[in-house]
């Protein structure tokens, strides 16, 4: 079944808090551990989660963190991890993050353009289909090697997608559409290795 978009259904401000809450503490979690292992990362702030959870702006599952090592050596293996939640009332299917280095496309109005402008030399995969409950969240983790590169800051991107619809017909050749839902970027600022 393809990715739905976000129902009529209309939460109570009690369900909005009760859901920023918990999302919240899952953070305040994840931080702790991110501190544990001397990672980087970022969260939403509470305003920003009530924001998504309210669908103002968000569409259907978000992501609410990612974290990582920002500063690795050439050819270390490293894992950037992505947090993602579905606040819709009913399930969300058929989604997919996709990881790639280059300009981020926060800075290019087509997603096309900056896939196709990705610097070579880094890794391009996505992860997915992912399928989310209603309130559920999930960790997506990337894990790849840092190549051989120069020094310097490296832009990471994710871009979350969704196939919004497939039909296959046997007689014919067809494709999913797809949705756009977000992208992120993070960086790795990358150091020779000693």
């Amino acid at each position: 079944m393809a990715g739905k978009a976000r129902g009529k259904k209309k939460k109570t401000e009690k369900q909005i808090r009760q859901e920023v809450d918990r999302l919240a503490a899952k953070i305040a979690e994840l931080k702790k551990e991110y501190e544990r292992r001397k990672l980087s990362y970022h969260f939403l702030s509470r305003d920003k989660l009530e924001s998504k959870i309210r669908g103002i702006s968000s569409k259907s599952a978000f992501v609410f963190g990612s974290g990582g090592d920002t500063r690795p050596e050439q050819g270390e293996d490293v894992t950037t991890h992505v947090h993602v939640y579905n606040p819709d009332p009913e399930p969300t299917s058929g989604l997919y993050l996709t990881l790639f280095f280059g300009l981020p496309p926060l800075l290019m109005e087509d997603v096309g353009v900056a896939l196709t402008a990705r610097d070579m030399e880094w890794p391009y995969f996505s992860k997915g289909p992912l399928n989310l409950a209603s309130g559920e969240e999930a960790t997506v983790e990337f894990n790849y090697t840092i190549p051989e590169v120069r020094r310097g800051t490296y832009i990471g991107n994710i871009l979350v997608w969704m196939a919004s619809s497939y039909d296959p017909d046997p007689g014919e050749a067809t494709l999913p559409s797809f949705e756009h839902i977000e992208k992120i970027f993070f960086h790795h600022e990358v150091s020779r290795q000693n």
